[in-house]
């Protein structure tokens, strides 16, 4: 996907895997926008799924953080997760926390 957009990340799209965010700071442009990212979908034999799209909203979440048409900040709810969590004390409590095993030849 980055390849295919590779012209407008930074300038209209934020790509990642198959996940394109859209960029815009007013309607018309937010229309011209999607308009160029379909074309280039069409034009690379590429799909959306509409039930996963979303329209002219002025704040989303994206990777964790809030977009919105005044800047990215960090999602507070992922932020007090981690404060939350238990404090690990030991290698261990890590690979417990992760349910890794705890030596590399157990399986």
């Amino acid at each position: 996907m980055n390849q295919v957009f590779r012209s407008y990340i930074g300038k209209l799209v934020v790509v990642y895997f198959n996940d394109i965010l859209i960029c815009s700071k007013s309607k018309e442009q937010h229309l011209d926008h999607v308009t160029q990212t379909i074309m280039v979908l069409e034009k690379e034999k590429l799909y959306g799924n509409l039930k996963k799209c979303t329209f002219f909203k002025t704040e989303v979440i994206f990777l964790g953080y809030i977009m919105t048409i005044h800047g990215i900040k960090v999602d507070e709810s992922k932020v007090e997760a981690i404060q939350s969590s238990p404090m690990l004390k030991s290698i261990y409590d890590t690979w417990s926390s992760m349910d890794l095993p705890h030596s590399m030849g157990s399986s």
